[in-house]
């Protein structure tokens, strides 16, 4: 027996021997000419001109260089629009539209035939596809701007068509130094490698209003007529929902409860709506389904029918409780309302042509759903132009422009409160829609309102 298993453990010796020597051979003698083979990838990388991605005017956003005969990813704006383009490295792959647009940006189409592809690419004749955004580099560096380095996103898109004309997320990194700057990148607490606008999720707070009146007033619940009396406070039970500040507002109506951002009016609108008719608009306004934008976006979080109480549901109905969403979630729900009604599906891409301009790919405007009615949009929206003319979104008013908007400021249990604002304008007829959220920031209508302001403005110049 002693015999057999020495005879045993000396053959596996042997085979282990046998393969450190041909992984040797490999490094060392083969390297060179593995390394050059013309299907190996990385050679292709290399040698091929990787396509270009361009903003809506033409812009450049990510462009490839030639540089000591072979080919470099360049980013001209850098941390400016990382969230959207993302990243290609030769280690860590790709990311955003990069990724998302590989197939068109690395030689779509290229023949296999090993002879025939190094043929091509030595002689530098195979580029990429070109591919034009949606984005408007103008609009993008204001909104990243905007966010002053804090903690935050902001979208902005066109109601009209669902085209996001800008997508910030704050803090960023720049891809030229990804290699450089990886192990710092990936160890920092605030996540810089984070799209905060379709992946991070927050408590939405009274933004959400806009939700809870819709599905009151689609179900029926409710009629513009209603009052509530608010006394700064709410008893649910043995819970208590309170008003910001203790604010006190009395005797007020439907219109009033937006325009104040009243929570104990909301809360009440919420639980006379009911559970079933207040959670079926996350569907309608696609929060929690997939509806093929082009980047991953994280779904919305709400609690499931059976487990909400009649406190969490008059949590949810101004925004708190189980209820978070993304940036491009709350941008959806206002763009519908500028829309009257009308969910256009949002998209980032606009075009995309081959090496002789020819195009190879164009994205049409269409209808994700219609979550609201005409009539119950115009009235939503007549109420966010009072909360922007004599409520508490005042920073948002712009001279000569009627604009639309909502404040949100969310508790959230790891600090200081995130400040939101969403606004859509010219009010009686939208071109751009705006959602802003600076996180543990304080009041949504004193910080995220006048950094909303500031892009309506920019956006809204000839």
């Amino acid at each position: 027996m002693k015999e057999r298993i020495s005879k045993t453990a000396q053959f596996f010796m042997f085979l282990f021997v046998l393969l450190i020597l041909y992984l040797s051979y490999l490094q060392f003698v083969k390297a060179p000419s593995i390394t050059a083979h013309a299907t190996n990838p990385r050679l292709i990388e290399r040698l091929s001109k990787r396509g270009g991605i361009y903003d809506r005017r033409g812009e450049n956003l990510a462009r490839t260089l030639k540089i000591k005969g072979e080919f470099k990813r360049d980013y001209p704006l850098g941390e400016k629009i990382s969230a959207v383009v993302g990243y290609d490295d030769i280690i860590y792959g790709e990311s955003g539209m990069e990724k998302a647009l590989d197939p068109y940006l690395k030689y779509p189409g290229i023949p296999m035939d090993p002879l025939l592809v190094k043929r091509i690419l030595e002689a530098g004749k195979w580029a990429g596809y070109d591919a034009y955004l949606t984005i408007d580099a103008r609009l993008q560096k204001a909104a990243f701007d905007s966010l002053e380095n804090r903690r935050g996103a902001v979208v902005v898109m066109d109601p009209t068509d669902g085209a996001i004309l800008a997508m910030a997320s704050s803090p960023s990194y720049n891809p030229e130094y990804l290699d450089k700057d990886w192990q710092k990148l990936t160890g920092d607490a605030s996540s810089p490698l984070l799209d905060r606008a379709i992946n991070g999720l927050y408590p939405p707070g009274s933004t959400f209003k806009l939700y809870t009146l819709t599905a009151a007033l689609e179900s029926g619940k409710e009629e513009l007529s209603d009052e509530f009396s608010c006394s700064g406070y709410l008893d649910i039970g043995n819970y208590r929902i309170h008003e910001a500040e203790g604010h006190v507002h009395g005797k007020v109506n439907l219109t009033g409860a937006l325009v104040y951002s009243c929570n104990v009016a909301f809360a009440q609108i919420a639980m006379k709506t009911g559970k079933s008719d207040f959670l079926k608009f996350q569907r309608e306004f696609f929060l929690t389904e997939d509806f093929g934008f082009d980047l991953p976006v994280t779904p919305a979080n709400f609690p499931p029918e059976e487990t909400l109480t009649e406190t969490g549901l008059a949590q949810s109905g101004f925004g708190q409780g189980e209820i978070l969403v993304t940036p491009l979630h709350m941008a959806m729900i206002t763009s519908a309302i500028a829309n009257k009604g009308t969910l256009m599906k949002p998209h980032l891409v606009k075009v995309i042509k081959n090496s002789l301009g020819d195009i190879v790919m164009q994205e049409e405007a269409r209808v994700l759903s219609k979550p609201v009615s005409e009539g119950t949009a115009g009235i939503i929206k007549d109420m966010m132009v009072q909360a922007v003319e004599r409520g508490t979104g005042t920073a948002a008013r712009i001279s000569g422009i009627k604009v639309a908007g909502k404040t949100g400021t969310a508790e959230n249990p790891h600090g200081v409160t995130h400040a939101w604002f969403v606004a859509f304008a010219p009010a009686d007829n939208p071109k751009i829609v705006v959602c802003v959220i600076i996180e543990n920031s304080g009041y949504g209508g004193a910080v995220a309102a006048p950094v909303a302001r500031k892009i309506l403005v920019e956006a809204l110049k000839k």
